[in-house]
């Protein structure tokens, strides 16, 4: 017997019929395509987690035994095509065949080129398809920088990744370079090991040995701070000196639930201007000092070089968790449930007052869903207090995403676009918020022009509360993936119910 269509499924039919589509039916076949979506995802809500529909099986020996032990054991001889998923699936496996003599441990998948990947780089895969190396080539425009503390800087990039087995992968990725106005070294180095599949398990170390900017999680790109240094002679990024080690865990205790657990150990020295050299300006702009805050003193404490040993403890929980299983690794779908996140930071003081001693405690709730055909919804708000913050430095301080500039590349989203940088930073305490709405229908797309565009628009909400800012709220509109080169946005902003400003802001995606 043939299921009855439902009334909106008949509209839905009758809609894209007609032979000319005006906003306003686009407009309404959307919101009946919605009604039928949310009823598909009323009947999925029983179904377990696991929505690859797939239960995998293995047995212990499985991955041991090579194509010639199943050869001896199969009725029917393998297609071609089926000898070619073979080899791949042993070479993955790391199980070897005769291959012929002065096999290199390379593939020459194609005639190598030397003098052209080592000036412009190129990646070199194993024959046992097992790893691969990617060097970025001693011409690579990506690593040249400058700023006034090191001044003129250039580095080299290698990414190394091997597969174990089956289970396990290994990833490097290592950027060497050198200050040469500061005269030191520039290196960032960080290995992951990927294991247990099945639960992401996730184990890293990392190294730094070079200038880095005091909110080095959400500041400002090397590459804006470089451009508006030489063309405006402005330095808005501020460093000091990272050397660092960090060895972080982090795994799925069960779906859903995550733990994350990390440990630091380094040193935080400060750095000052050590060039004034810009190619316009010269005589009519200074470089400011390289103090986060103007009205920072260089004798501030919260400066002065300092050694850190602290132990992170992050802890996640997302509600009816889907997640699908590709090659046998789990890989997490959107929930219409929110993630909430608690975190929990102690710095331990191992010998003298030069030690940083401080903790703090954070909690967090994010959301991100479909609220309608093509419409998203994203949420965020994070509250978090300092219990103890007397010795540490400013770059443990809990900083926020500050887009000051008219051009910037680090996206317009969950940023406040007319705070000063490091205006917002604190030792003490936060409330943050963001809301934002991004729809392809929402207001200039209504028009006739701008409706064949390929664009979404945004509508976003933030506020901001710290002990040096208060009650700061945020409204703006933006036109994103304007020929997939760049976001638009107006903002306005009121700090404790008076005007703050207006500013207009371009995110570049090139």
């Amino acid at each position: 017997m043939e299921e009855t269509p439902s009334r909106e499924k008949e509209k839905i039919d009758e809609i894209p019929g007609k032979d000319d589509l005006s906003n306003r039916d686009v407009a309404r076949l959307s919101k009946l395509m919605e009604k039928e979506a949310e009823k598909a995802r009323a009947e999925e809500l029983e179904e377990p987690y696991n929505i690859t529909g797939t239960t995998f099986t293995i047995e212990e020996n499985a991955v041991k035994t090579d194509s010639t032990y199943w050869s001896r054991i199969r009725p029917i001889p393998l297609t071609p095509e089926e000898q070619t998923t073979v080899r791949k699936r042993d070479s993955i496996t790391g199980i070897s065949r005769p291959g012929p003599e002065g096999d290199s441990i390379f593939s020459p998948v194609r005639k190598q080129q030397p003098f052209k990947s080592i000036l412009l780089g190129g990646t070199r895969n194993f024959s046992t398809g097992k790893g691969r190396i990617r060097y970025g080539g001693l011409i690579d425009p990506d690593m040249l920088n400058f700023n006034t503390v090191d001044g003129w800087s250039y580095a080299q990039d290698f990414r190394f990744q091997y597969k174990i087995d089956s289970l396990r992968t290994f990833r490097t990725y290592l950027t060497a370079g050198y200050a040469f106005n500061r005269k030191a070294p520039l290196i960032k180095l960080q290995s992951n090991l990927f294991y247990a599949p099945l639960r992401r398990g996730n184990l890293q170390l990392k190294l730094d040995y070079r200038s880095a900017d005091f909110n080095d999680l959400s500041g400002l790109s090397n590459f804006t701070n470089m451009a508006y240094s030489l063309l405006y002679r402005e330095n808005h990024q501020k460093l000091y000196e990272k050397i660092n080690v960090s060895l972080y865990n982090g795994i799925d205790l069960t779906n859903g639930l995550a733990v994350e657990v990390s440990t630091d150990l380094g040193i935080q020295n400060r750095l000052a201007n050590i060039t004034d050299f810009s190619l316009l300006f010269r005589n009519s702009k200074d470089y400011t000092l390289n103090l986060p805050d103007s009205t920072m003193r260089e004798d501030n404490p919260y400066l002065a070089d300092r050694k850190k040993f602290s132990c992170d403890l992050k802890l996640k929980y997302t509600p009816r968790q889907y997640y699908v299983l590709r090659s046998g690794r789990k890989h997490m779908r959107n929930s219409k449930w929110p993630t909430f996140m608690i975190q929990y930071q102690q710095s331990i003081p191992l010998e003298d007052m030069t030690w940083s001693d401080y903790s703090f405690i954070s909690a967090s709730v994010t959301y991100d869903a479909g609220i309608a055909l093509l419409s998203n919804l994203n949420a965020k708000a994070t509250g978090g207090y300092f219990i103890k913050n007397e010795m540490m430095h400013f770059s443990d301080f809990n900083h926020f995403k500050t887009l000051l500039l008219l051009f910037d590349f680090n996206g317009l989203d969950n940023g406040y676009k007319l705070l000063n940088y490091y205006e917002g930073s604190t030792n003490h305490y936060w409330v943050e918020g963001h809301v934002k709405i991004t729809s392809p229908y929402m207001l200039l797309k209504l028009l006739p022009w701008f409706s064949e565009r390929m664009w979404t628009e945004s509508a976003e909400i933030s506020y901001l509360k710290t002990d040096n800012v208060n009650h700061y709220m945020q409204a703006g509109y933006s036109i994103n993936d304007i020929l997939f080169l760049m976001d638009m946005g107006i903002y306005i902003g009121f700090e404790d119910l008076r005007y703050r400003g207006i500013g207009f802001r371009v995110n570049l995606k090139f």
